[in-house]
C-alpha cells in the first residue's frame, strides 16, 4: 500500500477481467484502507462507519468482512501502512552519510516535510489514533519509540556518555513527539516546518550541549527533506 498518493483508485471491471485473485484482493484491499484514512480524517474515527468504507472503496460489505473483522482491523492495517511510509522517509533522510548532528537534522526535516506535504495523514496518525482505542492508542506509541535508536547512536557519541542516564533517548523522542501532537491538535500543520530549529535543538542539547546544540540548529539538512 502506498497512503501518500490521491486515493484514486477506478474500480474493477465487471465481467471477465482477466486479473488474478490476488490482484484483485489486493486491489480491494488497497481500497479500502485509502478509504477509511479518507474517511476518518474527514469524520473522525467515532463518526466513521464501515458504511463509509465501503462507499469510498467501492466493495461490498461481505468483502469488507472477508479482510477485517471490524472498522477497528481495517483502521489499524492503514495507521500500520501510513507509519511505515512515514519511517521510511526519516529513515532514508538520516541513513544519508555526514555527522550525527546534521543525519538528526535531516531525519527530522522529513519527519515535518511528511506531515506538512500530507496534512490529512498527519491529523490520523497524531490525533486519531489516540481516539481510536487502547489497541490504535498503543500503535501510536509504538510508531513514537521506533524513533528512539536515532537518538541512541547520540547518547554513544555524546563526550559525557558515561554521565548521561539510560532513558534520555526516549526523553528526548517523548519531547519532539509532544510538541508536533500539539502543534497538529492546535491546527498548525503547515506551520510545522518552522519548528524545525526548535526541535534541532531539542534533540541534540542532551548528547551534544547547549552551545554545539545552538551552532547546529540552523544548519542546512544534508539533503532535500521531500
Amino acid at each position: 500500500m502506498t497512503p501518500t498518493g490521491d486515493g484514486n483508485f477506478e474500480r474493477l471491471p465487471s465481467g471477465r477481467h482477466g486479473l488474478t485473485r490476488e490482484a484483485v484482493e489486493r486491489s480491494q484491499r488497497e481500497r479500502m484502507l485509502r478509504s477509511i484514512l479518507a474517511a476518518v480524517s474527514d469524520k473522525g474515527y467515532g463518526a466513521t462507519s464501515v458504511a463509509d468504507v465501503i462507499a469510498g472503496a467501492g466493495v461490498s460489505r461481505t468483502t469488507f468482512y472477508e479482510f477485517w473483522k471490524d472498522k477497528e482491523g481495517c483502521f489499524l492495517a492503514a495507521y500500520d501502512a501510513v507509519i511505515e511510509v512515514l519511517l521510511t522517509r526519516v529513515e532514508a533522510a538520516y541513513a544519508e552519510p555526514g555527522p550525527w548532528p546534521e543525519r538528526v537534522r535531516a531525519g527530522l526535516a522529513a519527519f515535518l516535510h511528511w506531515l506538512v506535504t500530507y496534512p490529512d495523514l498527519a491529523r490520523v496518525a497524531v490525533i486519531e489514533a489516540m481516539a481510536a482505542g487502547p489497541r490504535a492508542t498503543e500503535r501510536y506509541r509504538e510508531a513514537v519509540r521506533r524513533f528512539t535508536p536515532f537518538f541512541e547512536e547520540g547518547r554513544r557519541q555524546a563526550p559525557h556518555a558515561d554521565e548521561l542516564p539510560a532513558g534520555v533517548p526516549v526523553v528526548v523522542v517523548g519531547g519532539i513527539a509532544a510538541i508536533v501532537f500539539d502543534e497538529v491538535v492546535a491546527g498548525r500543520t503547515a506551520e510545522l516546518g518552522e519548528v524545525l530549529p526548535e526541535l534541532v535543538y531539542s534533540a541534540l542539547a542532551p548528547f551534544l550541549g547547549h552551545d554545539q546544540a545552538l551552532d547546529e540548529m540552523d544548519k542546512p539538512a544534508l539533503a532535500d527533506a521531500g
